[in-house]
């Protein structure tokens, strides 16, 4: 996607910064999403799931599925997030993102959460909120980004059950 293409948003100003794009930047929570109704062909989340409470991944789903225009797609690449082990505090995942002229390697965590977070968790919230999977990718380390896969779990396309 072309940047001027692109609106987006983040709880936090400094991610927002980060962006490298001549897009539209906007400070917002997913959960509270401000944006017309059917206003979007394609929305798409980089490793955010991650980072939400699960509580709110519902409301955060029916947002996405409500800026949908009709066929429009939703896709997410997330990370499997297993059950936590006693003793564990943090989940930390090295993340290498081939792009066409550059490879970016960082790594991403988050405070661990008991509960499971997989393909099948997102299947099923995608399912409870009027989703249907369209594409699946599960990991292949080091797979470009074009391809929409990631190193770890989940590379997702949903569209909306209309």
């Amino acid at each position: 996607m072309n940047g001027r293409q692109v609106i987006a948003i983040d709880t936090r100003i400094e991610e927002l910064k980060e962006v490298a794009n001549n897009g539209l930047k906007v400070v917002m929570d997913a959960a509270e999403l401000g944006l017309q109704p059917s206003s979007f062909e394609v929305v798409s989340s980089f490793f955010s799931l991650m980072y939400m409470v699960q509580g709110c991944h519902p409301k955060v789903f029916r947002g996405i599925h409500r800026v949908l225009k009709d066929g429009g797609i939703f896709l997410t690449w997330d990370v499997k997030i297993p059950s936590r082990p006693a003793g564990k505090a943090l989940f930390v995942v090295p993340l290498r993102i081939v792009l066409p002229d550059t490879v970016v390697d960082t790594s991403y965590g988050v405070r661990w959460h008991r509960r499971c977070q997989d393909l099948a968790y997102f299947k099923a919230l995608a399912r409870k909120t009027d989703f249907h999977a369209v594409r699946e990718a599960g990991s292949r380390k080091g797979c470009p980004y074009g391809d929409r896969t990631v190193p770890i779990d989940v590379g997702e396309g949903f569209t909306p059950s209309r």
